[in-house]
């Protein structure tokens, strides 16, 4: 038995397994609908995890601003005047990390940085598109969708599967 550690107890994974997408299964249903479970996500994820917010073309010139959002905390984000990318929260400024032109920010203040845990992300995204960096947006569209967060994710990984 895999087991996902979690606040201050163990959660059961089933056939999940960490290492190997080969001898893997899906996560047990009861994790796309247990509010126990989804609270602990919102502690252990998106309260320490690195979220993506945008591109920094979303920001080209100090004074430019957007919204983002962590759980749903409002994120201001901006271009400050000496061109770096900051983010304010109603109750902390959170980190603020770019990596191959994405802007991804961070509500904890101790957080591991962003490139020591993702490894080579970055040499990957610029070996598909060495210019990432430099795309400019041409349209944004959001939809709220109401479905778990893993089932989005899920549902947006089948795409591995479509023709580019």
């Amino acid at each position: 038995m895999n087991e996902f550690v979690a606040g201050d107890a163990a959660l059961d994974a089933g056939r999940f397994d960490p290492d190997s997408a080969e001898r893997s299964w899906t996560l047990p249903a009861h994790w796309y609908h247990d509010p126990g479970i989804h609270a602990r996500e919102r502690e252990r994820i998106f309260r320490h995890g690195w979220i993506y917010q945008g591109h920094v073309g979303d920001l080209p010139i100090a004074g430019d601003r957007f919204d983002g959002q962590v759980d749903g905390t409002p994120i201001l984000l901006e271009r400050s005047a000496d061109g770096k990318i900051v983010a304010t929260a109603p109750w902390r400024s959170p980190r603020v990390e770019l990596l191959a032109g994405f802007v991804f920010v961070n509500l904890d203040s101790d957080a591991m940085p962003l490139a020591a845990q993702i490894g080579g992300f970055a040499d990957d995204v610029y070996r598909c598109c060495p210019r990432v960096d430099e795309l400019v947006r041409v349209a944004r569209i959001e939809r709220a969708v109401a479905a778990n967060w893993k089932t989005v994710v899920d549902n947006n990984h089948e795409c591995y599967h479509c023709a580019h």
